[in-house]
């Protein structure tokens, strides 16, 4: 039994390009005198976050535990990918969107200075 590529690719996506999403679908929905960046960001990376840790636990874990059984390695426990989703799956969600906030400042930037020319 092998690891299942979708499964792999479903668990990148929750983890990286969910969030910058999810924070500029948040940002465009408000009013353009309240277009910061803070509170979409904030919500994206905490709704990624948890949802690295429910696939984490429902998807990714089990199936990982059926490989480890069927190669006759009864002592994992997926204890490892555990912690690293507790303590660390808000890591590249932020990074994300930390460079789509970077990027969208730039061309702002830009724009400005096209306009005032």
């Amino acid at each position: 039994m092998e690891r299942n590529a979708l499964v792999d690719a479903v668990g990148f996506i929750i983890g990286f390009p969910l969030a910058p999403l999810l924070a500029v679908l948040l940002r465009q929905s408000r009013s353009p005198a309240n277009r910061k960046w803070l509170a979409p960001v904030l919500v994206a990376v905490g709704c990624s976050w948890f949802l690295q840790i429910i696939y984490r636990s429902r998807v990714e874990l089990p199936m990982n535990m059926k490989i480890a059984a069927a190669k006759g390695d009864l002592m994992y426990d997926g204890v490892g990918g555990n912690v690293a989703i507790l303590l660390m799956g808000w890591f590249f969600p932020l990074l994300g969107c930390l460079v789509v906030a970077g990027v969208h400042k730039i061309i702002v930037c830009i724009r400005n200075r096209k306009n005032e020319d």
